[in-house]
């Protein structure tokens, strides 16, 4: 069965920790978050939480998935299926590392997997991209504004 990957990275000037604590504030991301408009439940392994995604020009699609992994002011990540593993799943992940100056780079990427990977890869690549770049940068405006109001 093959995998595949979206990655993408960006700086972000401010430190770890606060871009972290917005990160795992899923009651807040309806108020910044363009691509994951809505996040149910807790940052805690184990947990299931209830997505709701947003692409450009799509409708808005519902999700389940179940935390898999934190790492407080490293890494958060967590995966969901349809229908089983077998056909089809995908685990999202936020890595955290410091950069230069006391910033933080966020590396988000997503790994897929499924026997439907290769029929609906073309379109899921391309969104997915697109949902990375929104939430990124607004990631980093809502980060880089509080680091600048010292909130």
């Amino acid at each position: 069965m093959s995998m595949r990957e979206i990655r993408l990275d960006i700086e972000i000037k401010a430190p770890i920790s606060m871009v972290w604590g917005i990160l795992i504030d899923f009651n807040r991301y309806p108020e910044w978050n363009p691509y994951l408009r809505q996040v149910d439940g807790e940052a805690e392994e184990g947990r299931d939480l209830d997505l709701v995604v947003k692409i450009p020009r799509k409708p808005k699609k519902k999700l389940k998935t179940s935390i898999t992994l934190v790492r407080p002011n490293a890494f958060l990540s967590w995966i969901g299926k349809f229908h089983s593993s077998l056909f089809f799943e995908a685990e999202h992940s936020f890595e955290l590392k410091p950069s230069e100056g006391g910033n933080t780079w966020l590396i988000q990427r997503e790994h897929f997997g499924g026997l439907i990977l290769p029929f609906i890869w073309r379109d899921l690549a391309k969104n997915t991209q697109r949902g990375f770049e929104t939430m990124n940068l607004a990631l980093k405006i809502r980060a880089e504004s509080m680091n600048a109001h010292g909130e």
